[in-house]
């Protein structure tokens, strides 16, 4: 189970690891190949309509939709910047991939999203330490760490490592199907048994940092009692703005399993508040300057299954003579547990939801952790928005501000 060093180091304190699976898919791989991996999105929407790589760029042998280009031509990811193997303390930016694009110069337009600065600046990052000293939380904001393979996720990135130089290797497999986990080497250089990745918001109320927004102040507002169903979109609550804004459950372009993860959220077992986890549990408490919610997804390497979504050329440049010598793509495996065509989509179980507030006038932040079980969820349930599945929560526990220290 992903989550289980984490939760028992919660209730314990102890220096569990959980044996996520794990090893190291990303090695060093040249500047160019990188640059041309973080356009191959626009290069492959050119090639659909007839045309070739973008000006001054020119095409990679046998990479239909991969191309090099000189600085001036990264119109899509802007100006990647080669980084890594420098340690963490020089390279903590540099994540997950041996490169870092400007997708938004100047941070333009995402600054809400991170409510005052309090808990990270904008165009930073900040360690954050539990009480396991084999655990850490990086908390980015716009630094340009988190590049996915889609050319998106470099806005508001979210990581927890765990067993610090320990290898536990990386089973491949298929996207959509197989979600093994895998140790990660920072691209800094250091080695971690445990990295689970995502995404955060942060704003200056609770509401908007919960997974469900309350919108009414009426007795017809009120939340249905126990494992009774909640529309995803009542007249009373929608999707809370860290949801809607910050695409935290679910990859984009309507393949977000948000809708189908309600009722589990609703049900969540050791919650104390009416709502379950649907709520951050801080909101309203006056002891609280900024509320935080993000999510995270253990790191995976796949193929992808045939198709159209085989254009993909991985930031790995690495190939599995076990699955047709296809490109390896590693990621965080926010994916629908079932893949992306088996409607309604089944949400990622392995997921791990944060939720935090930060203590007025300190350098740490109260936070639980909420964990998933599929249970008894059915696809054939959630026409009547019950599709099924719980959630748990761990006690509070706080991550204060930290650095890398030995690690690095």
């Amino acid at each position: 189970m992903v989550w289980v060093g984490f939760l028992s180091s919660v209730v314990a304190a102890s220096a569990a690891v959980a044996a996520a699976g794990g090893g190291n898919v990303d090695d060093t791989c040249p500047v160019e190949r990188e640059e041309a991996s973080a356009l191959q999105v626009v290069a492959q929407t050119l090639g659909q309509t007839g045309g070739n790589c973008m000006p001054g760029c020119s095409e990679c042998a046998g990479n239909q939709f991969a191309c090099t280009c000189p600085t001036n031509c990264n119109q899509k990811c802007y100006k990647p910047v080669r980084c890594g193997n420098r340690g963490l303390k020089t390279d903590g930016h540099c994540t997950p991939f041996y490169f870092r694009p400007d997708m938004f110069p100047n941070c333009q337009g995402t600054a809400p999203y991170f409510g005052s600065g309090a808990i990270v600046p904008t165009g930073e990052y900040q360690v954050y330490k539990t009480s396991n000293p084999d655990q850490k939380w990086v908390v980015h904001a716009c630094d340009h760490a988190g590049i996915q393979t889609d050319c998106k996720g470099d806005i508001g990135y979210l990581e927890y490592f765990s067993g610090h130089t320990k290898d536990y290797g990386c089973p491949i497999g298929v996207q959509g199907i197989d979600h093994n986990s895998c140790s990660f080497k920072h691209p800094a250089g250091v080695m971690f048994g445990q990295y689970s990745c995502g995404w955060w918001r942060a704003y200056d109320n609770g509401w908007d940092a919960s997974a469900l927004k309350f919108v009414g102040k009426t007795f017809k507002c009120n939340l249905p009692g126990g494992r009774q169903p909640i529309p995803p979109k009542s007249n009373c609550y929608y999707p809370g703005t860290a949801v809607t804004e910050g695409g935290l459950m679910g990859p984009p372009g309507g393949n977000s399993w948000f809708s189908q993860l309600v009722y589990a959220l609703r049900n969540c077992k050791r919650c104390t508040q009416w709502e379950g986890a649907l709520k951050n549990p801080f909101t309203d408490n006056p002891k609280y300057s900024t509320f935080f919610m993000g999510t995270v997804m253990p790191w995976v390497c796949n193929v992808h299954p045939n198709g159209g979504a085989e254009y993909v050329f991985p930031y790995t440049v690495k190939k599995d003579p076990n699955h047709g010598n296809k490109y390896i793509d590693c990621y965080c495996d926010n994916e629908p547990a079932a893949g992306r065509t088996d409607h309604p989509l089944e949400p990622s179980w392995h997921m791990g939801l944060l939720y935090c507030a930060l203590v007025k006038n300190s350098k740490f932040m109260d936070c639980v952790l909420i964990t998933f079980e599929k249970g008894d969820w059915s696809k054939a349930k959630c026409t009547l928005y019950e599709c099924g599945g719980y959630s748990k929560t761990t006690d509070v526990f706080q991550l204060t501000r930290d650095d890398w220290h030995n690690w690095a």
